[in-house]
Formats: C-alpha cells, sequence, structure tokens
C-alpha cells in the first residue's frame, strides 16, 4: 500500500495484524518494509503492524533530493499522524532507530514508547571516515558495496544455515538505488542522538 504525504511524495507501506496498539517499524538502511515479516507475523494476533518504506526504499519514492534523518523523520511523523491510530510504539533498527528517535523526540501525543535496535552513535573521526567510505562505495553501484555489507550483518552462521534469508537481504540490495544509498550513510553520519536524549522520556 502507499500513502500520499502532503509534498506528494508516496510512502509504502505494509500493514498486518490488528489491536489497540500500533507497532510503526522502521528498516535499516538499503532494505524495506518485507525485512519486518516475520516479526510482524508473529505479533499478528496481538497487535496492529504497520511496516515503512523509508524516502527512497522499497515501494516508496525516490526524492530529487538528499534526505536528512530529519527530512525521513517529518515523512515518518506525517505517516504517523494520519495512520497510526491512538497508542504508537515506534520500533527502528540502524538506520531506522534514528528516525524513531527523532520522531519520538517531537513527542507526538500518540507515541507511547520506543524500540532502538542496532542504532550507531558517536562523533569519532574513524566513524566519520567508516560511513564517508560506504556512501561513497555505494556511488559506484550497489554491488560495490554488497559483499562487505552482508559480511557486516549476519554472521558465518548465519551466511551457511540460513543462506535463503541472506539470498532475500542480498536482492533487496541489489535493487535498491545506489545514489539512494550513498545519501543514507551521509544522512547517518551526520546524525546525532545527544540533542535527543533529554526529550526522550518515553519507555
Amino acid at each position: 500500500m502507499r500513502f500520499r504525504l502532503k509534498s506528494g511524495q508516496a510512502i509504502g507501506y505494509l500493514p498486518s495484524g490488528r489491536g489497540d496498539v500500533t507497532l510503526v517499524m522502521l528498516h535499516p538502511i538499503g532494505l524495506r518494509s518485507q525485512v519486518w515479516g516475520r516479526l510482524t507475523a508473529e505479533l499478528d494476533g496481538e497487535c496492529r503492524s504497520l511496516a515503512i518504506d523509508l524516502p527512497g526504499h522499497g515501494d516508496s519514492d525516490v526524492t530529487s533530493a538528499a534526505q536528512s534523518i530529519a527530512d525521513m523523520a517529518a515523512s515518518v511523523r506525517e505517516f504517523v499522524d494520519a495512520l497510526g491510530g491512538s497508542r504508537v510504539v515506534l520500533v527502528g533498527c540502524s538506520m531506522g532507530s534514528a528516525v524513531a528517535a527523532t520522531v519520538a523526540a517531537a513527542a507526538p501525543p500518540n507515541v507511547k514508547a520506543l524500540v532502538l535496535s542496532n542504532s550507531s552513535f558517536g562523533h569519532s573521526p574513524e566513524r566519520f571516515a567508516a560511513l564517508s567510505k560506504r556512501s561513497t562505495e555505494a556511488e559506484r553501484g550497489m554491488g560495490a558495496m554488497l559483499d562487505n555489507t552482508i559480511k557486516r550483518w549476519f554472521s558465518v552462521d548465519a551466511l551457511v544455515n540460513h543462506a535463503d534469508l541472506v539470498a532475500t537481504v542480498r536482492g533487496w540490495l541489489l535493487a535498491g538505488d545506489p545514489i539512494v544509498h550513498s545519501r543514507g550513510w551521509l544522512a547517518l553520519r551526520d546524525f546525532d542522538y545527544e540533542p535527543l536524549f533529554p526529550p526522550l522520556t518515553l519507555p
């Protein structure tokens, strides 16, 4: 399904389940809403889930300009205000966690809790250089960064014993827009959690 923002940009999303609580789920860089499929299936009888394709990913429109984490959060906030209902839990992984935290820090009244997984935090020169390098690799095409990404994301055991899952993720990455991916690493590189900490009082 797709939700049209006031800007005209469309956001893809996958709805699942039903209940008084809505989980709004935000994926890592280079992936898409389907990454949450196994989890939403397990939770189907307990709550409602809305798994979003972040801008430029999956079924969401690619924007002409680069998207900062704040830009992505503004789109998610508009989506949550329109479709989230009265009790929302934001769930983010990696880049999705940065977006989720940014939305939550603005204190939308319907956001009641926050789950952050695999968040990246820090200001070290090493981190800056690493994320800059990933951005440059992505500009050469998704294939240029594929092997390093898969090795970083999956253990040796997973590569051997969950080859079907690894193949699915490879396919999602290769189908991605390299410019969006490159810009995503720069957005993460330049994002800072620290100013968000004081207003984050949610469980």
